[in-house]
């Protein structure tokens, strides 16, 4: 990914840039994997969306220090009350919308 202004990134594919932006930090998640509708998840990743899942595209999560998870194009997106389910040709994924992190500095040794 290369940093251009305004905070924005350029997410590159294996095919090159897409041409797409990602704005960081714009929604806090917790993406999870599961078997089927209603199992508990198999792994859990916290990072930023980059756009809400749109049906035939692919969704992109940005994870931190350059990585960005993307899954393989979206077939239907279904909202429930406390989340977002997305059904890939793969896989179905849970996505939660977290609070925005804080992060607290310690304070300095010796003051």
């Amino acid at each position: 990914m290369e940093r251009s202004q305004r905070g924005r990134y350029w997410m590159q594919g294996p095919m090159g840039t897409t041409g797409k932006t990602c704005e960081i930090l714009s929604k806090r998640i917790a993406l999870s994997k599961i078997e089927r509708i209603g199992d508990d998840p198999r792994g859990t990743v916290v990072g930023w969306e980059c756009a809400p899942p749109v049906k035939g595209e692919r969704y992109a999560v940005y994870l931190g220090k350059g990585r960005v998870l993307r899954t393989s194009v979206v077939e239907e997106v279904r909202e429930t009350p406390e989340s977002v389910l997305i059904k890939t040709a793969n896989s179905i994924y849970k996505v939660q919308y977290l609070p925005p992190s804080h992060k607290r500095t310690s304070p300095k040794a010796g003051s």
